[in-house]
């Protein structure tokens, strides 16, 4: 009943904000993050981004880079 608790609480909004599933995310070698996505030829790319706001619920993260709407973005299988 007595035990200390940290709570964190995100108010901040980003609106019409490009954002992928986390699962998505890979680490690059010297440091930072992308995803990969799959070109309209069938091609596979990495794709540098920046991470944004994470939405812990929703299981996704906000990024910017040279990623665009409408990109198809490799996920692992489960």
């Amino acid at each position: 009943d007595q035990a200390p608790v940290r709570v964190s609480i995100t108010t901040a909004v980003a609106e019409g904000a490009l954002s992928v599933p986390v699962t998505a995310l890979v680490g690059k070698s010297g440091g930072g993050f992308a995803v990969e996505i799959v070109r309209p030829d069938g091609q596979r790319a990495l794709v540098a981004v920046t991470l944004g706001l994470f939405d812990s619920a929703g299981g996704r993260v906000q990024v910017e880079g040279e990623l665009r709407e409408g990109d198809r973005v490799v996920v692992p299988s489960s």
